[in-house]
C-alpha cells in the first residue's frame, strides 16, 4: 500500500470560541465581576465615554490562539500607600479587604490557634492524611475513566501518539478461529441466478468502494498526530494571576455615583500588576478587539481601558499599576475617580469615617455605608400600592416605618493582637434609635450586675436588654408598617395594633404582666455539674424589678396555656412545684422524661432544662454553692474588659479543641482505611492541642452613636462549643426553647389573628349573599328548602339558595330540592367543600367522617330549644327557623342589634342538610364554649349581625346579651358595649 499523510482531524468550530471566551471571561471578571448585567434605563444620561487615543498595535493577520503584541500598563511609580488609599472616596457604599497568604501566614505563626492546630501536628498530620486518600482516589478515578472510555483521563504531555494497525496479525487471527465444521452444516439455498442478474447494486457500496480506494492508500505501518496543549503560556499566566491575589490578597470598594443608579466597583491587587500584564499579553487580538482594549491619558495616567461585552459603552473598565500593586476600576466614572487617587489629586477612601476606624493591620475587614445606600435608592419603589394618589410605596417609606432610617452603617474587621485574634465591630447611628433599632441602645452594666454562675463554668453571655423598650419598638414598627397597607386588607389588620390583639389572645396585658416587671439584665450559661441527661445544663437567668406582679403575670400565662390545651394534650404531661432552697420551683413534665423548670427570686427569673440547674443557682445565691470569678486563667482577659459594657461573653475553647482532637483520632483511621490512606499517621495528644488556649472574652459598649463590640480569642469557636464540657455543647437547646417559650405566643397570636380575619370575612361573605338574596325576593331565605314533606334533618338546608349568591351557581344547578339532602345528585353535591363556609381556627377538617362538606357557621334561630320551629315574630325567635322565612321589617330590634349567623366548633354538621347543622338556638349555658357548640377561636367565637356586620364577642359575656342580640323582636335594650 502506498503512504499518504492523512488529513488533520477535524475540529469542532465551538472549541475554539469557547476557549477564546473563556480567556475574555476571566479577564473581564478580573476587573468588574458581576456587574456588567446592570444595564441602564432608556432615559439615562451616561458619564462620557472612555474615547481611544492609542490603539495596540494589530497584525494583519489574525491568527486563531496566537497572542498579540505584548501589552504593558501604564501607570504611576510605586510609593507607600496601602490599598485604601488607592481607591476612591466619591460614593463609596462598600468596602471588602482580605490579607493574602504573605501577611496572613507570619501574622497567625505566633497566635495561640496556630500554636495549638499546627505546631501540635494536627492539621499537617490531617493534611497529609488527606492528601494521600486524594491523591490515591485521583487515581482511581482515572484509572476508571480509562477503562470506561478508552481513553486517558488527563494528558499531561504533548508527545506524539503512535498508532500502529497491524492488519497481517489480525488477518492470521481470523483465520485461526475459522471454524471449517460449522461452516458445513450451514444449509445452502440453490443459488438463484435470475435474481442475481436482476439485483441493483445500492448506493451503500458504492461508498465502500470509495473507502477501500482511501485504505489502498492509506500506511498501515505507523500514524502520527500532535495533540498539543493550546494556550499553555495563557493558561500559565492566569495560573501566576491567581498565585498572585492569594499571596497579595484584594481590596475592593463598590460605589453609587451621582447619574444613573449604577454601582460602579473598583479593585487594588496587591503585587499582581506583572501577573495582570501578562495575562492581557496572552490575549489574541480578536480578544482584545471584542474587548476593545485601547490606553488612554487619564488625569495623568496611562490607563489600559476597555468595554466589557454586552454593556452600555459608558460601562467601561481600566487597569493601570502603582508600582506593583494593580488597580482596576469598572462603571459609570469608577475610572476617572480612581486614576484621580492613584495621580495623587482625588480623595481617597482611607479618609472616610467608616473607613478610618478600621485598624491598619486588619487581615480582613469591611464596612457598609447603609445611609448612603438607602439616600441613594430610598425613592425607588419598594412595591406598588394602586390604592394611594403615588401609586406606590418608597423605601424610604418601609425604613422610616421601620425605625431602619436610624441606621448609619457597620463595619468589622479581623486581626492578630500578640497570641489573640481580635474582632472589631460597630453599628453605628445618624438619628435616636426606634423601632426595630431600640435594642441599639441598651444602658451600661457592670460585673456585679451578673447573676450567679457556676465556679466551672464553661461559657456565658450576659447583657443589657430593655424588655419593654424593645417590645414597644416592635408594635411601633409595626403600626407604622400598617399604614404602608391597602386599607382593610388582612395584612393592615394584622399590624395594625399588635399589642391590642396579642392581650386579647392572652387575656391579660402581656407588657404589664410579663415585660415591665423584668429587669435589663439578662444572661445564659452552661452548667457542667447540673447538665441533666445529654448535657441540658442551659440555664437563662433575668433580672426582676418586680417579682409579685412577675409571678401573677407567669400564673395568668400558664393558666391561659392550660385552659388553651386541645382535649388530651396534657396526658403524659404533668406540672409541679417543688420547694428547695427556700424557693418554689414550677416543673412541667413532658412525658417524664423533659423537665423544663422555673424560679422567680426577688431579684432573678431563671429557666433551665432541669430543675437540678435551677436549684443549683438558688444555692449559689445563698452561698452554698461557690460562684465564679473572673480569677485564674480567666484573669489576664478580663483585665481588657472595661468597668462598664452592654454586653460581655466569655468562654473556654479547650474543651471545644480537645472534642475537635478527640473526634479527629476517632473518624480519621476509619476513613483512611475506606480510602486505602495512611495508616501511620500519628495525632498529638490533647494536651499538645488544648495547652496554648486561654479563654475568650468579648464586649460591647454603648458609643452614644451606636454599639462597639470588641473581641479576644485564642480559638475562634461560637461561644457555647464545648464551652462546658458536653453539655456545654448543647446549651443551644434551652436557648432556643426559651426563645420558642417568649416567642410562642406572639407566633400563636399571628397566627390566630389571620385565621380571625379570614373567618370574619367568610361571616360577612354569608351576610352579603343573604342581602343580595333579599334585594332579589324581598325576602330571606326559610330555614329548610320548600316543596317537600321530608323531615326537617333530610330537606337541603337554606344555604343552598344563598349558593347563587356565594359564586356558587353550578352547585346550585346540580341539587334536586325535591330529594333528601344525601340522595341522588345531592349527595355528590353535598361532598363539595365551600371554602368561605369553612374556619380556619377549627382543626377538625372541611369534611365530616362520611366526606361530606361541612359549614361552621350557622343560622341563629334564637332562644330555647323550640326556637327554630317557633313561628314568626314571637319573643324567643331569630332570624332563622326551620319553617320560617324573615322580613327586614320583621326584625324590630334592629338589623345592627340582631344576630344573623354565628361560628360553631362542636356537633358540626354538613352544609346542605337542614336541621340544627345549619341552624342553632341557644338552649344552655354558657352559650359560648358551652353545649351548644358555638365557639371557634381562643376566647370567644364571631357574629354576623343582620346589617352584615361581624363581630368577635367573649365567651364571658353576660348571657343576657346573646339571648337578646339573637332575637329578632325582643326589644331588649343592648348596647355595643355590653359585648
Amino acid at each position: 500500500m502506498s503512504a499518504q499523510a492523512p488529513s488533520p482531524p477535524s475540529r469542532d468550530p465551538s472549541e475554539g470560541a469557547l476557549r477564546r471566551a473563556g480567556i475574555a471571561a476571566a479577564l473581564a471578571l478580573l476587573v468588574v465581576a458581576g456587574l456588567w448585567a446592570t444595564r441602564p434605563a432608556a432615559q439615562a444620561q451616561p458619564p462620557r465615554e472612555l474615547q481611544v487615543e492609542t490603539a495596540f498595535p494589530t497584525t494583519d493577520l489574525i491568527v486563531e490562539n496566537v497572542a498579540g503584541p505584548p501589552i504593558e500598563l501604564g501607570g504611576v511609580p510605586a510609593d507607600d500607600r496601602t490599598p485604601a488609599d488607592l481607591l476612591p472616596a466619591g460614593g463609596a457604599a462598600a468596602f471588602v479587604t482580605v490579607a493574602g497568604t504573605d501577611v496572613l501566614g507570619p501574622a497567625l505563626e505566633g497566635t495561640a490557634a496556630h500554636e495549638a492546630l499546627v505546631e501540635s501536628g494536627l492539621f499537617p498530620a490531617v493534611g497529609e492524611s488527606f492528601s494521600q486518600v486524594w491523591e490515591e482516589a485521583l487515581e482511581q478515578a482515572q484509572d476508571a475513566f480509562n477503562q470506561a472510555t478508552g481513553a486517558p483521563m488527563f494528558i499531561e504531555e504533548t508527545e506524539p501518539v503512535e498508532i500502529e494497525m497491524q492488519f497481517e496479525e489480525i488477518n492470521e487471527g481470523a483465520v485461526e478461529e475459522f471454524d471449517e465444521d460449522a461452516v458445513q452444516e450451514i444449509e445452502v439455498e440453490e443459488f438463484d441466478q435470475e435474481a442475481f442478474d436482476e439485483f441493483q447494486q445500492p448506493a451503500e457500496f458504492e461508498e465502500l468502494q470509495v473507502l477501500e480506494e482511501d485504505l489502498d492508500a492509506f500506511d498501515a505501518e505507523t500514524m502520527e498526530e500532535e495533540i498539543p496543549t493550546e494556550r499553555a503560556e495563557a493558561l500559565a499566566a492566569l495560573q501566576a494571576l491567581g498565585d498572585a491575589v492569594k499571596n497579595g490578597g484584594v481590596a475592593l470598594s463598590i460605589h453609587l455615583p451621582e447619574g444613573p443608579p449604577f454601582p460602579a466597583l473598583c479593585v487594588v491587587l496587591p503585587g499582581a500588576a506583572d501577573e495582570v500584564e501578562a495575562v492581557l499579553s496572552q490575549t489574541t487580538q480578536e480578544e482584545r478587539d471584542m474587548l476593545q482594549l485601547r490606553q488612554v491619558e487619564m488625569n495623568g495616567v496611562t490607563v489600559t481601558a476597555g468595554n466589557i461585552p454586552g454593556a452600555p459603552p459608558f460601562y467601561n473598565f481600566g487597569l493601570w499599576r502603582v508600582g506593583e500593586h494593580l488597580v482596576a476600576a469598572a462603571g459609570p466614572g469608577a475610572v476617572e475617580a480612581a486614576s484621580a487617587v492613584s495621580a495623587g489629586d482625588g480623595e481617597a477612601l482611607s479618609t472616610l469615617p467608616l473607613a478610618e476606624s478600621t485598624p491598619d493591620d486588619a487581615l480582613v475587614a469591611g464596612w457598609l455605608d447603609f445611609a448612603a445606600v438607602a439616600d441613594r435608592f430610598g425613592e425607588f419603589p419598594a412595591y406598588e400600592a394602586d390604592w394611594r394618589d403615588e401609586g406606590q410605596v418608597t423605601v424610604n417609606e418601609v425604613l422610616t416605618s421601620l425605625g431602619l432610617d436610624a441606621l448609619a452603617g457597620f463595619r468589622g474587621s479581623l486581626s492578630v493582637d500578640g497570641k489573640a485574634l481580635r474582632s472589631d465591630a460597630e453599628w453605628t447611628l445618624r438619628g435616636a434609635p426606634r423601632g426595630l433599632l431600640a435594642a441599639l441602645d441598651p444602658s451600661p452594666i457592670t460585673m456585679d450586675d451578673l447573676p450567679p454562675m457556676p465556679a466551672e463554668v464553661g461559657a456565658f453571655a450576659a447583657g443589657s436588654v430593655d424588655f419593654d423598650r424593645i417590645y414597644d419598638g416592635v408594635v411601633e414598627a409595626l403600626a407604622e408598617l400598617a399604614k404602608l397597607q391597602r386599607p382593610e386588607s388582612q395584612e393592615r389588620a394584622l399590624m395594625e395594633n399588635p399589642s391590642t390583639m396579642l392581650n386579647d389572645l392572652a387575656w391579660f396585658d402581656v407588657r404589664a404582666s410579663l415585660l415591665e416587671p423584668l429587669g435589663n439584665v439578662a444572661a445564659v450559661y452552661s452548667d457542667p455539674a447540673d447538665g441533666g441527661l445529654f448535657g441540658l445544663g442551659g440555664v437563662v437567668a433575668v433580672s426582676v424589678d418586680d417579682a409579685a406582679a412577675l409571678r401573677a403575670g407567669l400564673q395568668r400565662f400558664n393558666d391561659r396555656i392550660l385552659r388553651e390545651l386541645p382535649p388530651g394534650a396534657s396526658e403524659g404531661g404533668s406540672i409541679n412545684v417543688i420547694r428547695q432552697a427556700g424557693a418554689e420551683i414550677t416543673t412541667i413534665s413532658i412525658g417524664g422524661f423533659f423537665r423544663p423548670s422555673v424560679v422567680v427570686t426577688d431579684d432573678w427569673v431563671v429557666f433551665a432544662p432541669t430543675p437540678q440547674a435551677v436549684a443549683a443557682f438558688l444555692y449559689r445565691v445563698d452561698g452554698t454553692l461557690p460562684r465564679w470569678e473572673p480569677t485564674g486563667r480567666w484573669a489576664p482577659q478580663f483585665e481588657r474588659v472595661p468597668d462598664e459594657f452592654t454586653s460581655l461573653a466569655a468562654s473556654d475553647p479547650r474543651p471545644a479543641a480537645a472534642f475537635l482532637n478527640n473526634l479527629i483520632g476517632t473518624l480519621l483511621p476509619p476513613i483512611n482505611e475506606f480510602a486505602d490512606g495512611p495508616t501511620d499517621i500519628a495525632l498529638p495528644p490533647t494536651e499538645l492541642v488544648t495547652g496554648p488556649l486561654f479563654p475568650n472574652v468579648s464586649w460591647a459598649v454603648n458609643t452614644g452613636e451606636g454599639v462597639r463590640g470588641t473581641g479576644y480569642a485564642s480559638l475562634p469557636v461560637p461561644a457555647f462549643a464545648g464551652g462546658g464540657g458536653a453539655g456545654s455543647s448543647m446549651l443551644a437547646l434551652p436557648m432556643v426553647a426559651g426563645g420558642i417559650g417568649l416567642l410562642l405566643p406572639a407566633v400563636q397570636a399571628a397566627r390566630e389573628a389571620a385565621r380571625r380575619t379570614q373567618s370574619a370575612n367568610n361571616i360577612k361573605q354569608m351576610g352579603l349573599a343573604a342581602h343580595n338574596y333579599y334585594d332579589t325576593f324581598k325576602t330571606l331565605p326559610r330555614g329548610t328548602v320548600e316543596g317537600t314533606d321530608l323531615p326537617v334533618k333530610q330537606r337541603l338546608s337554606f344555604m343552598v339558595a344563598l349558593l347563587p349568591f356565594m359564586e356558587q351557581q353550578a352547585l346550585a344547578e346540580a341539587l334536586d330540592p325535591k330529594q333528601a339532602w344525601n340522595a341522588g345528585p345531592n349527595g355528590r353535591v353535598a361532598r363539595s367543600v365551600i371554602p368561605s363556609l369553612v374556619n380556619p381556627s377549627i382543626p377538625s377538617g372541611p369534611t365530616t367522617d362520611e366526606g361530606y362538606a361541612v359549614t361552621h357557621y350557622v343560622g341563629i334561630a334564637g332562644v330555647g330549644a323550640k326556637a327554630a320551629t317557633a313561628p314568626a315574630r314571637t319573643v324567643k325567635t331569630g332570624v332563622f327557623g326551620y319553617d320560617r322565612a324573615t322580613k327586614f321589617r320583621d326584625i324590630t330590634d334592629g338589623l345592627s342589634n340582631t344576630l344573623m349567623y354565628g361560628s360553631v366548633h362542636e356537633n358540626v354538621g354538613p352544609w346542605a342538610q337542614g336541621g340544627p347543622s345549619t341552624i342553632r338556638a341557644f338552649t344552655q349555658k354558657p352559650y359560648i364554649n358551652g353545649p351548644d357548640g358555638f365557639g371557634g377561636h381562643p376566647g370567644g367565637t364571631q357574629f354576623g349581625f343582620a346589617d352584615g356586620s361581624v363581630q368577635f364577642i367573649s365567651e364571658n359575656v353576660d348571657p343576657s346579651v346573646l339571648e337578646a342580640l339573637s332575637t329578632t323582636s325582643g326589644a331588649e335594650p343592648v348596647g355595643a358595649g355590653d359585648y
